[in-house]
């Protein structure tokens, strides 16, 4: 919701802010715990934050792309109208 409405709030520039502020999710603490080696819950954490990351700002850009397209088409529709 927040990169729709960064995107129909402000365009492709709220759009990318929203891409760019996308934090990196912390993975569930009960997942860490069953993992016995050090380098494996490593390796978890750090692929769940980048997929993660990844996956929040896909999002962001999706839905800041379709809030800058509603913008588009009211104010389009509003000029149109005269």
């Amino acid at each position: 919701m927040g990169g729709m409405a960064a995107g129909f709030l402000l365009g492709l520039i709220g759009t990318a802010i929203a891409y760019a502020v996308q934090g990196e999710p912390e993975p569930p603490a009960p997942t860490l715990l069953r993992a016995d080696d050090a380098e494996c819950r490593y390796a978890y954490s750090d692929a769940f934050r980048r997929y993660g990351k990844s996956k929040k700002q896909n999002s962001a850009l999706a839905g800041g792309l379709v809030g800058t397209v509603i913008a588009v088409v009211i104010i389009a529709a509003a000029y149109s109208g005269n």
